[in-house]
């Protein structure tokens, strides 16, 4: 076990213990943005930062700044998958025109040249359009 998981068990002891431990909800959500859990993070530094309103604390900055780096975080953790996604549909789709590119020139005889070409075109046009979205 490491000192970040520790951490988070101390921290869920005094929880336990107190449930309006705002320091607790604090330390356990920069443990778990420590160990990569964003979203439980958030969690924790939201319930800190609801607390704190209630219960006077000289660390609201800090909570706060905390809990800004945790939803920016989860933000840019979102966002990346979505970004992976459409790579990779406008990756698949560009394998896609390949083939079809490919059995369509094959079709063209030797006497179609400038349709042949014509068809290169189109298909670099579509794939490029794709990949501009």
């Amino acid at each position: 076990m490491n000192e970040m998981e520790k951490v988070i068990m101390d921290c869920e002891t005094a929880i336990r213990k107190e449930s309006r431990a705002v320091k607790a909800y604090y330390l356990k959500g920069q443990a778990m943005l420590e160990l990569k859990q964003v979203k439980p993070s958030v969690a924790m530094l939201e319930q800190a930062m609801a607390l704190r309103k209630e219960i006077a604390v000289p660390y609201v900055a800090d909570i706060t700044s905390a809990l800004r780096d945790a939803r920016k975080r989860l933000w840019q953790q979102e966002h990346k998958d979505y970004e992976q996604t459409v790579a990779l549909v406008i990756y698949d789709f560009g394998v896609l025109l390949d083939d079809e590119k490919q059995v369509r020139l094959r079709d063209v005889t030797a006497d179609q040249w400038s349709e042949r070409e014509g068809l290169a075109y189109e298909f670099e046009e579509r794939q490029q359009r794709m990949e501009r979205l």
